[in-house]
Formats: structure tokens, C-alpha cells, sequence
């Protein structure tokens, strides 16, 4: 449909995955998102035997964010129930990245076989040293199956500590800005298309993105990254939804400003108990946080922007002071917050001010060393000056 004539002029159009040519976007999906739950004996519906539901809040939720990409372990492939859901996600318009460690058994081969269509991008892990033969095996599986091969490399303690970090006797994989040899030796593996980066809490998307760029640009590889939501050791509990919100539009702003880069953020719904617990951007129950209306119309924004030809149109705005976009029209899209505005040379300029909590839009002015007026309506918004 023509979203200029269903938009309202003071409201943000959300939109279908089906709508967003942002395929670059997504989450972690590491809890069971595909379950099904039995409804007990109730009286209502059966007084004598337990009924059987799919819980679809999940999908509920991710469909009315407008979120197109999800990672997925290859034992969704191997589960015949969960098989069947994805192809249903499928024809909603999501798509899937695969992930796995070392080299997989004939079973799953065979069922990634099986997944052209649905599965287009694999994610595989392993020691740096033993990628080479994972690849050897895995590639006429893929390459018969149009699926791109991406890599990770497990991590060593001793590359924790040379790096800075704090080995906390957990699993750790993903390239960093710094494996520069190790990226160039990948480039020249054959049937790799791009290489996976862990993305740290203490480090923002924007910044990273920055970095991975400049590492990947002359091996012409491509990017997966990591972005993890959580800081400190496994025992921290890092409850902020404002932190949570910031960092996941962050992380959309730089999957539409880097053609090259899939973003994935690592938590989808609250991790509440074991290690490293922590907010997602829906809680337990599939209830939204902050971060999940942030998301939802920031897709609904972005989405005008978007080629319907290319769906690549959108570049960084190359200002280490803000988070910006540049689309096509030469439309600018800021990030702004109660703490953070663009700089501006010019003594006023207006345009609309996006509620990312609301979805309510605003006409606005910024003026040199005053802010805006009216004031920023939440921590969280987009400004799109000069409309």
C-alpha cells in the first residue's frame, strides 16, 4: 500500500516485516521462541486432559516490530515441529541465519540441504585454526543449498587477556578490529563470504561499526555483528531499559548504514535467571519494554528511506558527535536524547521530532546552543531536520 496516503500526519505508520527492506536486522534468538505449552485442566476448556497451544506472543511480538532476520541453532532445522514454524515465519517475510560449531553430521547436512529458501546466511564456529576444514566440509552443502558462509572464531584465554578482557570460565567466539592478520588469511579462503564480530557492552554499535568497517574494507569481507547486552561478569545484573533502548537503536541505525553488516542483538526477550541475566527488549511473558517501541518506529520510520529497488540508499553521516543517517533525498536522520543533540552551524533550523516511545510526531526547532523547542518529549528520539 502507498504508506504516504494510510500515515497519519502526527503518528509513525509501523509496518509488516514483509514491508521492511531492512533484511540486516535481528536478533539472537536463544530462548525456545517456537514452544508449545499446555493449558491445564481447567473446566473451560477441558476438565480431563491438558490442552496443547503454540505460545505465538513471541512471533506477535517480532511481527509488530517489523523485524525481518532471526538467528536460529540448527536444532530448529532438526526438530521436525519447529521445521514446519519456519517455514510458516517464512512466508510472513522473515528470514533466517543459521549457526553452528565445528563440522555437522550427515543428519544436519542433509537437513540444511533441505533449507534453500529459507536459511541464507550460516554462521560456524570453531578453533581459528581448524576453520579452514570446516569450511572445506560444509561448503558443497551450502553453495547446493544458496546459502552464504560466514565465520567465528573461538576465542582463547589467551586472546581474552591480550585483548583486555576478564576470562570468566564461559564460551566467548568473534572476530575483533584487532585480528587484522587473521582477517586478511580469511579473504583468501575459499566459499567465505564474511566473518562474525562479538561486540562488547562497553562498546557502542556506532563505534564498532566504525571499526569493522575500516578492518573489512580491503579484504572485502563482510560483516556479522554480535551486539552483546550485557556489561561486567556473569553474575552482573544490568537492569537499565534505557540502556537497553539506546543500544538497540543504535544497532538499527548501523545495519541500515552498512549494506555490508547483518546486526544482531543477543537478548530477545529477558534473560531472569543463570548467568549473565539481563532486559531484553520484551520480558519473559512477550511483554514490551522500552526497547521494543524504539525499534518498532524507528522501522516505521526508516522504512520510507529505504530503495524499493536496492533497499541500500542510506549512509553514515560521517560525525563521530552524533548517530545520523543520509538517505537518498539527502534527508538526514538524527538520534538524539535528553543528554545528546546534533551540533548545527546555522542559528535555527525546524523539522519533525519522533517520539521513539510514542511513535508521536512533532513539529520542532532547533536552535544554536539552546536545544529544542518544544523540548525533547522522551530520553529517546529521532530528528529529522529540514522537512
Amino acid at each position: 500500500p502507498d504508506r504516504s496516503a494510510i500515515e497519519p500526519q502526527d503518528d509513525v505508520a509501523t509496518i509488516h516485516p514483509r514491508q521492511n527492506s531492512n533484511t540486516r536486522f535481528g536478533f539472537d534468538m536463544r530462548q525456545n521462541w517456537l514452544e508449545v505449552i499446555e493449558v491445564p485442566p481447567s473446566g473451560a476448556l477441558d476438565e480431563f486432559d491438558r490442552k496443547q497451544t503454540r505460545n505465538d506472543y513471541a512471533l506477535m511480538a517480532l511481527l509488530d516490530m517489523g523485524v525481518r532476520r532471526l538467528r536460529i541453532p540448527l536444532r530448529d532445522l532438526l526438530n521436525p515441529d519447529h521445521r514446519a514454524r519456519l517455514d510458516d515465519c517464512a512466508r510472513l517475510g522473515i528470514l533466517f541465519t543459521l549457526f553452528s560449531f565445528g563440522i555437522p553430521d550427515s543428519r544436519a547436512l542433509d537437513a540444511i540441504s533441505q533449507s534453500r529458501g529459507l536459511i541464507d546466511i550460516w554462521e560456524i564456529s570453531d578453533l581459528f585454526q581448524k576453520l579452514p576444514s570446516v569450511v572445506e566440509a560444509v561448503a558443497p552443502t551450502a553453495n547446493a543449498a544458496g546459502i552464504s558462509i560466514f565465520v567465528s572464531k573461538l576465542r582463547s584465554i589467551d586472546e581474552l587477556v591480550r585483548d583486555g578482557e576478564k576470562y570468566y570460565h564461559t564460551t566467548s567466539h568473534g572476530f575483533t578490529p584487532d585480528d587484522g592478520r587473521q582477517l586478511a588469511e580469511v579473504a583468501d579462503w575459499d566459499n567465505v563470504d564474511g566473518v562474525v564480530f562479538r561486540i562488547s557492552g562497553e562498546t557502542t554499535p556506532w563505534r564498532a561499526a566504525q571499526d569493522v568497517a575500516d578492518v573489512c574494507r580491503v579484504p572485502g569481507l563482510k560483516a556479522s555483528l554480535h551486539i552483546r547486552m550485557t556489561t561486567g561478569s556473569p553474575g552482573s545484573t544490568p537492569l537499565d531499559d534505557y540502556w537497553v533502548a539506546n543500544r538497540a537503536a543504535e544497532a538499527l541505525v548501523v545495519s541500515a548504514a552498512h549494506s555490508n553488516m547483518h546486526v544482531y542483538i543477543d537478548t530477545f526477550a529477558d534473560v531472569d535467571r543463570g548467568y549473565y541475566r539481563r532486559h531484553g527488549v520484551v520480558d519473559r511473558y512477550y511483554n514490551p519494554r522500552q526497547a521494543f517501541y524504539v525499534l518498532r518506529y524507528m522501522n516505521g520510520v526508516l522504512a520510507d528511506g529505504f530503495s524499493a529497488q536496492t533497499g541500500d540508499v542510506f549512509t553514515p553521516a560521517h560525525d563521530d558527535a552524533s548517530i545520523s543517517l543520509i538517505d537518498e533525498n539527502k534527508r538526514r536522520y538524527y538520534l538524539v536524547s535528553t543528554e545528546s543533540s546534533p551540533t548545527i552551524d546555522e542559528t535555527a533550523q525546524s523539522g519533525w521530532l519522533i517520539d521513539l516511545l510514542t511513535g508521536k510526531r512533532t513539529r520542532a526547532e532547533q536552535t544554536k546552543g539552546a536545544g529544542f523547542t518544544p523540548p525533547i518529549p522522551s530520553h529517546l528520539c529521532l530528528w529529522m531536520p529540514g522537512e
